[in-house]
């Protein structure tokens, strides 16, 4: 009699005579693995199927037990060492290194905190260049010879702000201010 889900013997030389039931065999239990959450710890085996008619495997692949949850300590996140700078963007002036995450964290452990690419200036850059205002221009004459007039002062900016300099302002840093009038005249 055949046993429906047994493995065919091989027949050597097709006699039949070379065929000798094989058990199954159980391999060895791995090591209890703790997930650190739930409480349950889970170990597993394999085993090797029976051949000719031998007998079969009783019992399970997986095997399940309580355990403590906090059994693992936490597992904090682990970066990588920061690579090299690499070479100069010669538009942006710009380089960069970065670095990765080695290890996630596990446990409760602390997650990740901090950059993966910083970036620095290089190369040749342009100095700062302040902006530069110029003097006050002497009052121009009055709009009216009489009956109340008006009169204008000027001043222009000599030199922009550039390269990140600092920018254009008024004194004590009040708004800009180019032009100025005052009343002229008032009889």
């Amino acid at each position: 009699s055949t046993c429906p889900d047994a493995l065919p013997c091989p027949d050597k030389g097709g006699t039949g005579k070379d065929c000798w039931p094989k058990d199954c065999q159980w391999g060895e239990w791995n090591e209890w693995q703790n997930d650190g959450v739930s409480g349950l710890c889970t170990r597993t085996r394999r085993f090797s199927a029976s051949e000719c008619g031998g007998q079969q495997c009783l019992g399970t692949t997986k095997d399940t037990m309580y355990c403590d949850p906090l059994v693992h300590p936490p597992s904090d996140c682990v970066f990588s060492e920061w690579s090299s700078f690499g070479s100069c963007d010669p538009v942006t002036l710009q380089r960069n290194r970065t670095r990765t995450v080695e290890k996630q964290p596990a446990y409760g452990g602390a997650a990740c905190n901090g950059p993966l690419q910083l970036t620095e200036p290089c190369g040749d850059r342009d100095a700062p260049v302040a902006c530069v205002l110029g003097d006050w221009m002497e009052w121009s004459g009055c709009t009216r010879p009489c009956g109340g007039g008006q009169q204008t002062q000027v001043r222009a900016i000599v030199q922009e702000a550039d390269a990140g300099g600092k920018l254009c302002q008024g004194e004590n840093g009040s708004p800009l201010v180019l032009q100025k009038t005052r009343p002229c005249n008032v009889d």
